[in-house]
């Protein structure tokens, strides 16, 4: 065993024996502390995370001498000090970790250190404040004594099996055998309390317990001891990480290596070589070939055959070995295939090898120097036709890169390019790009360009961000104190860690910074929005698709690049190597190991297992389609277990949003929720909605059929809910648009039209289903939204919805829901019995407003449902007939009016006056039907006592009516009148018909009212029929009486001086009496001369003005026959430049003569239109 042997290191003239079982890093410590090159050399190697270890132990050093301070001077102030450092020495005891990991510098002095400065802390001092405050008899410092050695011996057995213990993913323990020993700051604090309370000394509480005379302890003592018992205890275990419940046990190691809480297995790990006796340098795998590159130049050359099954093992086989192949170490190793070499760096140069004989071809000179180098190979076409392998390798010498390209076999040029710094790493991104690591910054440069383009620096706050590195978040208060602090330390010191570069598929590299990864395009922008968060700093780099594999201190990491997700990790003890690629080797010094994949399909179905759908889903996405069957039915299968895992899980949201985007059937996510959401869905409910193309049939395939139903909190029911509402929404809207394209795709085949049918048929009924859930979710979640659900064109089921409404009371709902289902019976019938009830339904006003809205299709009804609200208030109810609704003027009036009157004569009268002034309905039937209406109102009210003023009311409206209406039939309603009354009722008759002198008669002799006869002139007198003169009417009335009774001289004198130019003077002469005196004539023949001679006059000037007229238009005759055009052959046509000729012409205003068929264009263009 080679690898345990001692290597010694001189120092000065004698040498020292070091274990080889050190880590390089901690050989060089211990090399460095060993040195004899000055008194301060111990100093000198002190680091920042040193400095505060020893700050904790000066603390508990400080605390002690402050507690004999106090001894001596009894001064307070020194024991409150004694009391603050132990604390202060706690804080400096979580920075030294937290300081160490963030530089990454652990050290061996550390940890002996840590382990010295904490049994001072939390010993030492503790025990000397419990004595100073009391515990001072014997049996006291006996066991303050024992308190101080088992924390001594806690730290020592720490220390001791620190390596075996179990690790978490980060690779710290995971957890404590006893208690920690700064758990006596517990101790601290009671003791402090104590002294704030000023129970110390003689009044510790607990008193004495003396056991024999002269031999006594204080109950106080007794914490101190069982404290210390607990810190040596071996069967108490205290996780170190509240977060980390669960770790992992690192002894032991098998051929693959140890799993580590894997999410699944994505690759098995097989031991290729095992034990080499010389130390690795390098590896390469091509094929089935394995190159091993050693420290002192020996190249070894494996044949490795992959197992065909799953038990088989691996077969290794060493082809070649080449001791000679190199002087020095062989550092790094790729190949050419077109070129048809193998590319070495060794001692400083880029060597080329022949592949098969491995014989040197040659030796790049001007790489001398180089620290590493770089191949990328792919296909390019030449002046885009011939297709070209084109081979870039780039090699690092100081600072400067040279790049040497092959195309296909031939060798084409060398470039060099000048960059600031020494790099540290490279790889190509494209064909051109190469990006490089330095010590403190990342940059890409353009071999084309010779362009650098630094990305950002490692050591930037603000570029830690960009990479998504955090500090580790606090365990307590305490620790978050001291995270505040180590933020605060981040500026002293810095020390950046090794650049890591690691190239991707479609020209995207990772780089690393710390425990963070992220990927980079080739325009040097972050091609993902999140990076890898590594549970620890990778050592090194590498992809096997569709993996990121990282090399961490204790094991090796493979996450998923797109969730970052922790796929596998395994114990590879001393890992510093890998390769890249679908060959994914990882070695140590002597060892090697072969990652195999594990096939994709198998990989899924672990995962599926596992309930990890997230994981598979985005496993599915990154591979290439041909490695795996049915991909896109897989990945729908897949999804679909995942909503439903999601929904198991209480993620509503997610799960319904992604149940969305597969198109599942709504029926099948409704029957995930209880019965008061689902109802009884009928079986097979889930293959309403598939179409024959559809693939709901195959995701519902993919749900196992005994799902257990979820059980939910009512909390956790409302959120499912609400997220239901929004995927009922969705779906509703969706299924209303196939439905509707369905409808409008109308098939004129008889089999194609009842296909579709049957489709529509299922829609409706998968459509009745949505609504009814979608009302009951709104009926759980917010009611207030059940009113806008059944308001509009819903597919709710009758039954259900009734039932549910009537159950919570939602009349109004409910009475919308029969109005969009055309149960109107039922609606009125409910609006009837909860009318008396207190609520948004009481009174009759609903049920008017219901009946309004039905139409003449429901007359029926609205004259059924109307009677008892006619009898409930009438004047509310006429509102079913004489409001403002389109719905209302639709009805046919003849039947609401013989409605109305077998009910009230009344309320007939407020229809007729409705249709009649407000709708100017000019029906003579309604005009005769209302005046006969009035007529009856006016004959009951006079049949009854103290209806005068009614009486007057309503024969001020029928005679308004009759003098107003034109439209009544006045010789039918003249036979409806009494013989003996409504004398003014007849007159207006009479009046209508003709017969003015009876009418005039009426107002003469039956009425007395001689004003109202002038009146009645006044209004019916016309001019043009002189054989209809009403005044010469009214004079007969008057001057001739009936029945041999006196003539009425006075009156009708008035009436001539008044309007005597409208009658005839010789037909007035011939009915004056005899003893009539002229001078009582007087007024009337002076008046009658003045009109004469008026109309005379009026006349000869109308005549003049005739005249006038007429010379004028003589004037302008004879001035427009005056004008002439001469027509001659060669006039012309200026709008269509050809002659006049014989053809039809016409002239303009100006003189422009054109053709006639011209005329219009010629207007057009602003001449006036033709003479």
């Amino acid at each position: 065993m080679s690898h345990l042997r001692p290597k010694a290191v001189r120092q000065g003239t004698s040498e020292i024996e070091i274990p080889t079982t050190l880590t390089k890093k901690q050989f060089q410590q211990v090399r460095n502390l060993t040195k004899d090159d000055g008194h301060f050399n111990l100093v000198r190697n002190f680091n920042l995370a040193d400095v505060i270890t020893l700050c904790n132990g000066a603390c508990g050093a400080l605390s002690i001498f402050s507690n004999l301070r106090y001894l001596i001077t009894q001064d307070p102030f020194f024991l409150r000090m004694a009391m603050w450092c132990i604390p202060l020495g706690f804080t400096f005891d979580v920075f030294d970790g937290r300081v160490a990991r963030w530089r990454k510098t652990s050290s061996i002095l550390g940890q002996e250190l840590d382990s010295l400065a904490d049994a001072i802390s939390f010993g030492v001092a503790p025990a000397v404040l419990g004595f100073v405050l009391g515990m001072q008899s014997f049996l006291d410092t006996v066991v303050l004594t024992c308190f101080i050695c088992c924390g001594i011996a806690r730290l020592a057995r720490y220390n001791a099996t620190v390596a075996i213990l179990p690790h978490d993913q980060s690779g710290k323990v995971a957890y404590f055998e006893g208690t920690p020993i700064p758990t006596s700051l517990i101790l601290v604090a009671i003791l402090a309390y104590l002294t704030h309370l000023g129970q110390v000394g003689d009044q510790l509480p607990g008193g004495v317990i003396e056991i024999i005379p002269g031999l006594s302890f204080h109950a106080m003592v007794i914490m101190f001891g069982v404290s210390g018992t607990l810190m040596v205890s071996k069967s108490l275990k205290i996780p170190k990480n509240h977060r980390q419940s669960k770790y992992t046990l690192e002894v032991g190691k098998s051929r693959s290596g140890q799993e580590r809480n894997n999410m699944h297995d994505a690759f098995k790990v097989y031991t290729v070589i095992e034990k080499l006796p010389h130390k690795i340098e390098s590896i390469f795998a091509q094929g089935d070939k394995l190159y091993v590159g050693t420290f002192f130049g020996t190249l070894f050359v494996y044949s490795v055959r992959e197992p065909l099954g799953q038990d088989e093992a691996i077969s290794v086989t060493l082809m070649e070995t080449l001791k000679s192949f190199s002087k020095k170490s062989i550092e790094q190793i790729d190949i050419i295939k077109a070129v048809g070499v193998l590319v070495t760096l060794s001692d400083g140069y880029v060597n080329l090898h022949d592949i098969d004989t491995f014989a040197l071809r040659t030796q790049l000179g001007n790489t001398r120097g180089a620290n590493l180098f770089s191949v990328f190979s792919k296909i390019e076409f030449q002046d885009g036709l011939v297709p070209q392998v084109v081979t870039r390798l780039a090699v690092a010498v100081g600072r400067k890169i040279i790049v040497f390209t092959w195309q296909d076999s031939e060798f084409k040029n060398t470039k060099e390019f000048s960059i600031p710094d020494r790099v540290r790493t490279m790889e190509w991104v494209g064909t051109q790009n190469l990006c490089m690591g330095f010590d403190n910054e990342y940059a890409l440069m353009d071999c084309k360009t010779s362009t650098l383009t630094p990305l950002f620096s490692p050591s930037s706050p603000s570029n830690q961000g960009a990479l998504g590195s955090t500090l580790e978040s606090t365990l307590n208060t305490l620790n978050s104190f001291s995270s505040m602090a180590t933020r605060g330390l981040m500026g002293f010191g810095s020390k950046p860690g090794k650049p890591l570069i690691t190239r991707l598929p479609n020209d995207e590299i990772l780089l690393g910074k710390e425990n963070s990864s992220i990927s980079v395009g080739v325009d040097g922008m972050p091609k993902r929005k999140n990076g890898i968060e590594w549970s620890g700093t990778p050592e090194e780099l590498g992809y096997s698709y569709p993996y990121a594999v990282a090399i961490l201190a204790r094991h090796i990491e493979i996450r998923n690049i797109e969730t970052r997700t922790l796929i596998q990790s395994a114990e590879m003890p001393h890992a510093r190597l890998l390769t890249q690629g679908k060959l994914l080797y990882i070695a140590s010094t002597t060892e090697v190991w072969r990652l195999i994949p594990y096939s994709f399909p198998q990989q899924i179905d672990e995962l599926v297992q596992k309930e990890e759908y997230q994981e598979a889903i985005s496993l599915i996405n990154q591979i290439d389609p041909v490695l795996l069957d049915e991909t896109v039915d897989t990945l729908g299968r897949i999804k679909n277990l995942y909503a439903h895992h999601l929904f198991r899980t209480h993620h509503y949201e997610e799960a319904l949003s992604l149940f969305l985007d597969l198109d599942v059937p709504a029926v099948d996510v409704i029957a995930l929720y209880p019965a008061v959401i689902s109802g009884h869905l009928p079986p097979k409910e889930s293959e309403v909605e598939s179409s024959p193309k559809s693939s709901d049939t195959e995701t519902n395939e993919s749900v196992p059929k005994d799902i257990p139903p979820v059980i939910m909190s009512t909390k956790e029911l409302e959120e499912a809910v609400g997220c239901l509402i929004r995927f009922l929404a969705d779906k509703r809207q969706k299924i209303q648009k196939s439905i509707q394209t369905l409808q409008q795709n109308s098939d004129s085949f008889s089999y194609g039209r009842q296909k579709q049918d049957s489709e529509i048929k299922d829609k409706l009924h998968m459509l009745e289903i949505v609504d009814t859930a979608l009302l009951k979710s709104y009926m759980m979640t917010n009611e207030r939204l059940v009113g806008s659900l059944l308001r509009v064109n819903n597919h709710c089921n009758l039954e259900e919805t009734e039932s549910l409404l009537l159950k919570h009371k939602k009349y109004k709902e409910l009475v919308d829901f029969y109005r969009g289902k055309g149960q109107h019976r039922k609606a009125l019938e409910l609006l009837k019995s909860v009318h008396s009830l207190p609520g948004d339904m009481h009174g009759i006003l609903p049920t008017v407003h219901y009946l309004q809205r039905l139409g003449v299709d429901h007359l029926s009804l609205i004259l059924e449902f109307g009677a008892w609200i006619l009898e409930s208030d009438s004047l509310v109810a006429m509102k079913i007939f004489i409001d403002d609704e389109p719905e209302i003027d639709s009805l046919p009036r003849y039947k609401i009016i013989s409605y109305l009157e077998r009910l009230s004569l009344d309320l007939c009268v407020i229809y007729l006056e409705h249709i009649i002034h407000e709708l100017h309905d000019q029906t003579s039937e309604y005009h005769n039907t209302l005046v006969v209406s009035y007529l009856a109102q006016i004959q009951r009210d006079l049949a009854l006592e103290g209806k005068d003023d009614s009486v007057q009311k309503t024969r001020a409206k029928l005679l308004q009516f009759l003098d107003e209406s034109t439209f009544y039939k006045a010789e039918r309603i003249l036979s409806r009148l009494p013989v003996d009354g409504c004398y003014e009722e007849r007159a207006i008759l009479l009046s209508r018909i003709g017969q003015h002198d009876q009418a005039l008669n009426i107002y003469v002799h039956k009425l007395k009212n001689f004003h109202a006869a002038e009146e009645y002139c006044i209004k019916n007198f016309d001019s043009s029929d002189p054989s209809k003169n009403v005044y010469l009417m009214l004079l007969k009335v008057y001057l001739k009486p009936p029945n041999r009774e006196k003539p009425m001289l006075e009156p009708a004198l008035d009436i001539l001086t008044r309007h005597g130019t409208h009658i005839d003077p010789a037909a007035i002469l011939g009915l004056l009496p005899a003893s009539t005196r002229i001078d009582q004539l007087y007024k009337f023949f002076e008046k009658s001369i003045r009109e004469s001679n008026k109309t005379k006059h009026m006349d000869m000037i109308v005549k003049n003005l005739l005249k006038a007229e007429r010379l004028q238009t003589q004037e302008q005759l004879t001035f427009y026959r005056s004008r002439r055009v001469k027509i001659t052959e060669d006039r012309m046509c200026p709008k269509c430049n050809k002659r006049i000729g014989n053809s039809v012409f016409a002239v303009f205003p100006d003189g422009v003569v054109v053709h006639y068929s011209c005329k219009e264009t010629m207007a057009s263009i602003g001449h006036w239109r033709a003479g």
